[in-house]
């Protein structure tokens, strides 16, 4: 009888101790990204380097601003030098559309007619431009018209309304998906290296994916002979979409190249050409690097249209 009872006590024991003992491996904590109609999370401490997005040919941007800013003082920061169009439509026309929004116009005549637009919307703690160019009279009108309702249907990310439609960097455009839409965003991750992502619906037909031979790229590393191993490859599905990811590393250095894309749809709003990429450096722990990775790409979803 003891015999019977001290077995599964003995097996018990012998259990625990060969059981993995070191604490399960604790993702750090991403950083929330909404970036075109999508959200997901950067890996924490990546410092962000790069912000783009536009809408028909329209440049989004949302520059902060301190309480108390006027209309006028929130045209001279969406004007200031080096913005392009912006600064350029600063010198010609003004009108003002509302309390809290003005159109700034410029025509130039250099062997042909092109007009600088930026409809320009002061909101609770910044500023958000939609600035752009036309060379063709006939579409100068529509133009301004689309860049007025962009800045029109825009709230601040803080606002209840912000969870839906297309993120830019500090506010959320209202409006229903419009075909050309681009949205990118790159950052610094901790350990060296860039990690770039970019969601678009411009072009006419879908590019090369990953894994289409020559013209992927493993074929285009192949043929500079670079030296690699590959890691991962094949199709994954994310938020609905099904891509291909290509995980590779250096031959004898601690670098690697993680990748996901899916080549979408021409002119799609719910199948967006979506890649991102993540060149890393200094890699001490492959391991914790794809598990970094996986975390990032498993919280890619949809925003509400």
């Amino acid at each position: 009888m003891l015999r019977h009872l001290l077995l599964p006590a003995l097996a018990l024991l012998a259990a625990s101790c060969h059981a993995e003992t070191r604490p399960a491996r604790q993702l750090p904590q991403g950083q929330p990204l909404c970036i075109g109609r999508y959200d997901l999370a950067v890996p924490q401490g990546a410092r962000p380097v790069a912000r783009g997005q536009t809408i028909r040919h329209l440049r989004l941007r949302a520059d902060p601003v301190p309480p108390g800013t006027t209309l006028d003082a929130a045209v001279a920061v969406a004007s200031r030098p080096g913005l392009g169009s912006a600064e350029k439509a600063a010198g010609g026309r003004r009108t003002a559309i509302g309390p809290d929004t003005a159109l700034l116009t410029r025509d130039w005549v250099d062997g042909i007619p092109v007009t600088d637009t930026a409809a320009v919307r002061l909101l609770p703690g910044l500023v958000l431009t939609a600035q752009g160019q036309h060379d063709e009279p006939a579409g100068v009108g529509a133009q301004r018209e689309t860049a007025i309702a962009l800045v029109a249907s825009a709230v601040p990310l803080g606002d209840p309304e912000a969870h839906r439609g297309f993120c830019i960097d500090g506010a959320a455009i209202g409006l229903p998906f419009r075909w050309q839409e681009e949205a990118s965003a790159g950052f610094a991750p901790p350990g060296g290296g860039h990690l770039s992502i970019q969601v678009s619906t411009i072009g006419d037909r879908p590019g090369r994916g990953l894994l289409d031979g020559a013209g992927g790229t493993l074929g285009r590393m192949a043929a500079m002979g670079v030296g690699t191993r590959t890691v991962r490859s094949g199709r994954r599905v994310l938020a609905g979409h099904a891509g291909e990811e290509l995980v590779i590393a250096r031959t004898g250095r601690n670098e690697a190249l993680l990748q996901w894309l899916f080549v979408g749809e021409p002119r799609s709003g719910t199948a967006p050409r979506i890649e991102i990429r993540l060149e890393a450096r200094d890699v001490q722990d492959l391991d914790a690097l794809l598990a970094e990775w996986d975390a990032m790409l498993g919280s890619l979803r949809r925003r509400a249209d």
